[in-house]
């Protein structure tokens, strides 16, 4: 099959999925799109939309900018602390001369999330609460593969903080934190089972060979497809009207880190 294949088409399609899986990624390369830019396309629709409007808001109604980033990988030789700090002064996230930014990055193949603040903001989100905040909203889903879940609770529980600091109210934030709520192997008992009777069914019926050929281009080509049309959310409802770039700010090397 494969030498009906010229070799030039191989390159190109091992190319694209090296692009897609960000091997070649770094913070040179990336630029936003909007407040949350989710590169490793690990959020679902729904939440990207309602964090855009929701972070949107809160740049208008408090000045604050926040920024949401997820990447597959951040190469070799980098930590998350020097990758966040070099892609927050790349990207100005915050105000010029008031840095109050902040910056929710996510390294999908280190597993690592980390929380980099701009100096103004540095009094309310503290090395400790950033930590706390990761450590119940965050990490506990990150876990379990829900990712998306887990950037919500995040960056609702960070809007909610700011919201009050500022006393100001934001459309469709919750009125509390949400519930830190750890779950266990257990829930995906049901559905790993289901999935592994549907491997064996197809194995019958196509046989090990053509499963396995089968296979091998589906996982080939699954990441290309993006999610929803690839939008990063350049709408942001009612409030901002779509997304230039960022006020300026610098970080303050404040914040913390964390692996799952």
């Amino acid at each position: 099959m494969f030498n009906k294949i010229s070799k030039k088409v191989i390159i190109f399609i091992i190319s694209l999925w090296a692009l897609q899986v960000g091997l070649f990624a770094n913070y040179h390369q990336i630029t936003p799109s909007g407040f949350v830019n989710d590169f490793a396309n690990i959020i679902k629709q729904e939440h990207k939309h309602t964090l855009n409007s929701l972070l949107a808001e809160l740049e208008q109604k408090t000045s604050v900018e926040i920024a949401v980033a997820t990447i597959k990988t951040m190469g070799k030789n980098t930590d998350i602390e020097t990758y966040a700090n070099k892609l927050f002064n790349k990207w100005k996230i915050g105000k010029e001369k008031e840095d109050n930014g902040l910056l929710f990055l996510i390294a999908l193949h280190e597993k690592k999330a980390r929380i980099e603040v701009g100096y103004g903001l540095e009094y309310l989100i503290t090395d400790g609460l950033s930590g706390e905040i990761l450590d119940n909203y965050v990490i506990p889903y990150f876990e379990k593969g829900l990712y998306s879940d887990g950037i919500y609770n995040g960056v609702s529980t960070l809007t909610l903080i700011i919201s009050k600091d500022k006393n100001i109210t934001l459309t469709g934030i919750p009125k509390e934190k949400p519930e830190n709520k750890n779950t266990t192997q257990q829930d995906n008992i049901f559905g790993i089972i289901i999935f592994l009777i549907i491997i064996i069914l197809l194995m019958i019926f196509l046989g090990p060979s053509r499963f396995f050929e089968i296979l091998f281009w589906i996982l080939l080509f699954s990441g290309f497809g993006g999610r929803g049309g690839g939008s990063y959310g350049n709408n942001f409802g009612s409030f901002g009207g779509g997304f230039g770039s960022f006020g300026g700010g610098i970080s303050g090397g404040g914040g913390t880190s964390r692996g799952w």
